[in-house]
């Protein structure tokens, strides 16, 4: 019977000739699921149509008792997944099918599939079981139906099975609570239902603020180009080291300023501080400018804060006068200066 605790001890031990030895500098990062699209084959028979191939492996198979069989060792790389990185950085397990089209695998299959998965993220350190983060479909590095119907109608009940066993076998609590989850290691994500395998991807608004999660589900943090989530032009957004959308204010990055509107998006062009009544220019890049400045056949200068100068006589460098209209546009020629009955300066025009 397999062990699971410490190293793990499979049922059975059936070599395979199809494998490379090592990792090629590379560690294990993730599990990945398959199937064998194939009904009935226990260790023996898959490792004989492997040797006889030369073109697949994996390291683990459970045939349809739940019989699990070890064909390469974690410590090589079985030719399991298409992409030479991937089989490097993963440990993949042949799941038996009990049918063919849709490709279902018995409970006990499952069962057995779901505890050596538990056991190998908690091996490894891979940290609370994800559907396509920590344990992945063959079809997620490559275009294939594999693993069936562990990607369809039983993923469920088999991500199920995996958090069971990985809360067994470590006595970390369930999180079947709904709300925020880390995998220990510095990601979040925001579980939106009773099973692990609900959870927030996109934008997700978790009390009164905002967050974007990828398609795997883990919270974004810094720059995120995406869309507002209604249909809208892709758009820059900064999220906070806690997840939550910047928004409505001045951000500092890289030493440079850059303006997020009340919704959060980056703006670009010129946009107006109302609370400062003043002007400024971001370019496309959202950076904000300072000093001179050309747009079509006009000249702008902005201060050193960013401010637009306009409506005004203003020293750009030693003893260079320049004279700015009320759009900030640079007057050349002859310039009419108007002043109020204080001495003020009431107007400039060419």
């Amino acid at each position: 019977m397999a062990d699971f605790s410490g190293e793990i001890t499979a049922d059975a031990y059936i070599p395979t000739s199809a494998y490379s030895a090592g990792r090629d500098g590379h560690f294990v990062q993730y599990i990945v699921v398959h199937h064998e699209a194939a009904i009935g084959l226990d260790g023996a028979a898959i490792t004989a149509m492997w040797d006889r191939m030369q073109a697949q492996s994996a390291h683990y198979s459970v045939d349809g008792a739940g019989t699990i069989t070890q064909h390469v060792l974690e410590s090589n790389t079985a030719w399991a997944c298409g992409r030479w990185t991937a089989n490097c950085e993963s440990i993949s397990i042949e799941h038996a099918n009990n049918s063919s089209s849709p490709w279902t695998v018995s409970e006990a299959t499952l069962e057995s599939g779901a505890h050596l998965v538990a056991a190998l993220l908690i091996k490894y350190g891979l940290g609370y079981p994800r559907w396509g983060g920590n344990v992945r479909p063959h079809k997620q590095i490559v275009a294939t139906a594999c693993p069936g119907e562990l990607a369809g109608s039983q993923n469920t009940h088999y991500m199920e099975r995996v958090c069971y066993w990985y809360e067994v076998m470590t006595g970390k609590r369930s999180t079947s609570e709904i709300g925020w989850h880390t995998d220990g290691k510095g990601s979040w994500w925001y579980q939106t239902g009773e099973s692990s395998s609900e959870y927030a991807v996109g934008w997700y608004r978790v009390g009164m603020k905002w967050y974007y999660f990828n398609e795997k589900g883990w919270m974004l943090t810094g720059w995120v180009h995406t869309d507002d989530g209604h249909g809208s032009d892709k758009l820059w957004w900064y999220f906070n080291d806690d997840g939550s959308l910047f928004s409505d204010d001045w951000l500092e990055y890289n030493g440079n300023w850059y303006l997020l509107a009340s919704d959060g998006h980056m703006a670009t062009g010129w946009v107006e501080d109302k609370d400062r009544d003043k002007w400024y220019y971001l370019d496309e890049t959202g950076r904000m400018i300072t000093g001179w400045l050309k747009l079509d056949n006009d000249w702008f200068y902005l201060r050193s804060d960013g401010s637009r100068v306009e409506d005004c006589l203003y020293e750009v460098g030693a003893d260079n006068i320049c004279a700015f209209d009320k759009k900030g546009k640079l007057l050349t020629g002859d310039i009419t200066v108007t002043t109020n009955d204080d001495g003020y300066i009431a107007g400039i025009k060419a």
